[in-house]
């Protein structure tokens, strides 16, 4: 296993890409929640509010409310959000399909 840079996530930089991004945008539309989103034990909340993100927390704590969490190792972010991920690897469930056998 190769060494991988620690998941750094820029509170500015998430929620402009996300709020600029209409493809995010057409499908948030409706959407309210908390996603809390984890990387080697560090946690960040993302808020949701009619498809616009309003808030990146960077300081989440075990004690605050979220909906859902999107979770992994720095390794597996980095492959996640490579220009070009592995097959299957943005696909949850293919991903467990395909490894499940």
């Amino acid at each position: 296993m190769t060494a991988t840079t620690p998941l750094t996530l820029d509170p500015v930089e998430l929620r402009t890409a996300l709020n600029d991004d209409p493809e995010f945008s057409l499908q948030a539309r409706h959407w309210n929640s908390t996603v809390r989103i984890g990387a080697d034990g560090r946690n960040w909340l993302v808020r949701i509010i009619d498809g616009i993100v309003t808030d990146v927390d960077t300081a989440a704590t075990p004690f605050d409310a979220w909906d859902f969490q999107l979770s992994g190792t720095s390794e597996h972010w980095a492959q996640l959000l490579a220009p070009v991920p592995a097959a299957f690897f943005q696909d949850y469930c293919r991903r467990r399909l395909n490894t499940e056998q």
